[in-house]
């Protein structure tokens, strides 16, 4: 036998066994997907999903579906579970309730036992929640690595995979498990995905498939799609039209405002308020729901603001330079996204958005051109201080919105699956953003000590923050830059304490000087630091000892007009000249289009109490007052509903009302109110739900309800549900199909603003707080 025929044998029989090994690994490895949530500890299930997209076999695939259904599974038993328990503490507190209701005494023997069941119940419930949150863990880990495994495999096979995919939906009998594989599709980021997630759109006869597969689009940020959402936008079924306006505004091109100027003649209700939330979004400007003045801007400006955005991928700097430039000057946010881009960062997109890294066509779909490398560190600064200028400068709620999704919540999301690199670039872009939800993520990344194993990256992420609070001109920033130069209650490094002098020095707030005069004596890059801002504070050398600069400070510093006492929030811009606000009603300053509209009404006992903004009158007085003049306003065709809850709640009417027909008996009932007992949020915006019934999603059935408004000025301590992320979690699940936008008004120093913020985000709402 010849050589070269020995040698083509021996790479033969090497090539089987690779064959062999990895076959042995595929099969080992389906197992270990299966049972992914067996795994203990994030670090172990990763690695899991990375040896399976690794792999690149399809077959793996049904595995993470299999995973998937498992862990929902579990998260819909322990639901089940944590209901009852939560039933039987309602059930017990109501013991105690329903007698003080009454105005009747409660005797300690009466109270103690009540009250230690309830805590040895919800300790339960604590525990099936953690679980629940690990089963939503896994259930997110194995949707990310059914996408990435499809996304990597090699052309026709990519092609048929997905195909089977989506062959498969319409195959499912269940609505959630044809949602189920259209999310695998959105996270899926090829062009054979997008195909199929733009045919759904198009030839689905559920109206809960077509909203998935147009949220599915959104996240993939697919520029081609813009025809195919702008005729949904006038789909039969409200949720989709919503869902269509979203996307239109989470793929951040320029190309969406033609279909959505074209559909906002004729629009009411929740549809009008997403398409021109969704213009608002793209623009950073408004003109409210004036459809001609959309249009008349639209025809007149979106190719200028179209050749801005792609001037930033420009080859020539000075171009590129004045495109940025302008981003910042005009508040584009479609522009924002861009430069995000540019940077590493993916925009938020519904809050779900889980890909690796930003989408290839990202640059296409902003209106850029694909392929140009723009991410040189020159324009690095001026990239963010644009990024900050346009968001800051919105009208308030654009600016909200632009805050919690283009930053606040992808940095959040970043965090938590501990994407440190991603992390640490939407932290910096963080710092010029001046608005209280990023001040509030860059006080806890400051205030974190790093631990455990990841300690490098977190010590960076870190740093980094610190950075970004000298960014922030705002007063609420100098507490945590003081308390990691002084080191109370919380440890940091020379590097992370010095960047606090720096960032200290920079706020100019006269609260943060004796901070660093306290620490000028410190040998190293503290002491340093500290003198460095302190010369840049005074405008001069007053020597390295901390007995010079404490008499500079006493004699001449404290009266330095060049020091900012106390800075005047600046953040609420006016909106754009000669646009007329839209019509609908508004509740606590919170504006809506909706005609189908449940408010929700906190009357616990703490609603007697003199409300912080007038002093005269009580939290529940200046409630209805609200309440009053919001049904007041409604359109005469809108329908509403009431509910009012203290340890319990009431339903005004079993259904929902004509505004024209039952206005007046409403004002009669809201005045005759009165406010007494704890506080139960969860069991009223449960019925709410129950009462939006199949007509959110269903062309079978009317719209019943699509907005609601939540007061309370409390925390939720009575109902089935008390935990917040229980609360929200479960309001997750309710409304994955609805679309129910819920506003929040905390009112008081007492209600739990994180939860409400939570909520409203979650669902698109508004939080205002009283």
């Amino acid at each position: 036998m010849k050589l070269s025929t020995l040698r083509l044998l021996a790479v033969l029989l090497l090539f089987l066994a690779d064959l062999g090994a990895q076959g042995a690994d595929v099969a080992a490895l389906k197992g270990k997907v299966r049972d992914i949530a067996r795994e203990k500890g994030t670090e172990a299930r990763t690695a899991t999903v990375e040896a399976a997209v690794a792999t690149k076999d399809p077959t793996l695939v049904p595995e993470f579906l299999a995973a998937i259904r498992t862990a929902d599974a579990k998260i819909d038993k322990n639901r089940s579970e944590i209901a009852s328990l939560g039933k039987q503490v309602k059930e017990l507190w109501k013991q105690i309730d329903d007698q003080l209701s009454k105005g009747r005494a409660v005797t300690v023997g009466t109270a103690a036992p009540i009250e230690k069941k309830a805590k040895e119940l919800e300790a339960k419930m604590a525990q099936l929640d953690a679980e629940l949150v690990d089963a939503e863990t896994v259930t997110a880990l194995c949707l990310d690595g059914a996408g990435r495994l499809l996304a990597g495999l090699d052309g026709l096979l990519r092609a048929k995979s997905i195909i089977d995919i989506a062959d498969a939906v319409e195959r499912q009998s269940k609505v959630d498990d044809k949602v189920l594989f259209v999310k695998v599709l959105g996270a899926t980021p090829t062009a054979e995905a997008r195909a199929s997630l733009l045919e759904l759109v198009v030839r689905s006869q559920e109206p809960a498939v077509r909203a998935a597969a147009c949220d599915g689009l959104g996240r993939l940020g697919d520029a081609s799609a813009m025809s195919v959402l702008g005729k949904a936008l006038n789909d039969e079924t409200w949720s989709v039209q919503v869902s269509a306006a979203r996307a239109l505004a989470d793929i951040g091109s320029l190309d969406a405002l033609a279909p959505l100027a074209d559909a906002l003649p004729g629009k009411e209700g929740r549809v009008l308020d997403e398409i021109v939330e969704a213009l608002e979004d793209l623009t950073g400007i408004t003109f409210f729901d004036n459809a001609t003045l959309w249009k008349d801007f639209v025809g007149r400006e979106a190719a200028n603001l179209k050749k801005i955005v792609a001037d930033i991928d420009a080859s020539d700097p000075l171009t590129r330079g004045t495109a940025i430039t302008s981003v910042g000057d005009k508040g584009l946010l479609a522009g924002v996204r861009r430069l995000l881009a540019v940077d590493g960062m993916v925009p938020a997109v519904d809050g779900r958005r889980r890909l690796k890294g930003p989408p290839p066509e990202v640059a296409k779909a902003a209106g850029g051109a694909a392929g140009v490398a723009v991410d040189d560190a020159d324009f690095a600064e001026a990239r963010r201080a644009a990024v900050g200028k346009a968001i800051s400068s919105r009208p308030k709620l654009i600016a909200e919105r632009a805050a919690a999704r283009l930053i606040a919540e992808p940095l959040a999301r970043a965090n938590a699956t501990k994407d440190f690199p991603r992390a640490i670039r939407y932290t910096k872009a963080a710092g010029p953003v001046k608005h209280e939800a990023v001040r509030s993520a860059l006080n806890r990344l400051a205030l974190e000590a790093p631990f455990g194993p990841q300690e490098k990256d977190e010590e960076a992420r870190r740093l980094a923050a610190v950075e970004s609070l000298g960014h922030q001109d705002d007063d609420s920033a100098v507490l945590p830059l003081q308390a990691i130069i002084a080191e109370v209650q919380v440890k940091a490094s020379s590097d992370v304490r010095a960047a606090a002098c720096t960032a200290l020095g920079r706020l100019r707030r006269k609260d943060g000087v004796p901070s660093l005069v306290s620490v000028v004596d410190e040998k190293g890059k503290v002491g340093t630091a500290a003198v460095a801002a302190l010369k840049d504070l005074a405008g001069k050398d007053i020597g390295t000892t901390r007995d010079a600069w404490n008499a500079w400070w006493l004699e001449t510093g404290r009266k330095l007009p060049t020091l900012i006492e106390k800075k005047k929030d600046d953040e609420t811009a006016k909106g754009e000249d000669g646009a007329k606000k839209g019509s609908g009603t508004t509740f606590y300053g919170i504006e809506t289009r909706s005609k189908r509209i449940m408010y929700i009404l906190d009357i616990s006992g703490s609603m007697n109490e003199a409300d912080a903004a007038t002093g005269a009158q009580s939290r529940l007085n200046i409630a209805k007052r609200e309440m009053i003049a919001s049904l007041r306003s409604l359109p005469d065709d809108a329908m509403f509903g009431m509910i009012f809850f203290n340890h319990d709640f009431t339903v005004w009417k079993p259904k929902m009302a004509n505004a024209k027909e039952n206005r007046a008996d409403a004002v009669k009932f809201i005045e005759g109110i009165k406010a007494t007992g704890p506080t139960n949020i969860f069991d009223p915006l449960e019925k709410a739900f129950e009462m939006a019934g199949r007509g959110t999603f269903d062309k079978r059935y009317t719209v019943t309800l699509d907005t609601i408004f939540l007061m309370s000025d409390g925390q939720p301590n009575r109902g089935r549900l008390v935990e917040p992320r229980q609360i929200v979690s479960e309001m997750q699940r309710m409304n994955d199909l609805k679309k129910v936008k819920i506003h929040c008004v905390g009112v008081g120093k007492d209600h739990d603003a994180e939860f409400m913020k939570r909520l409203a985000r979650l669902t698109g709402g508004t939080y205002v707080a009283r």
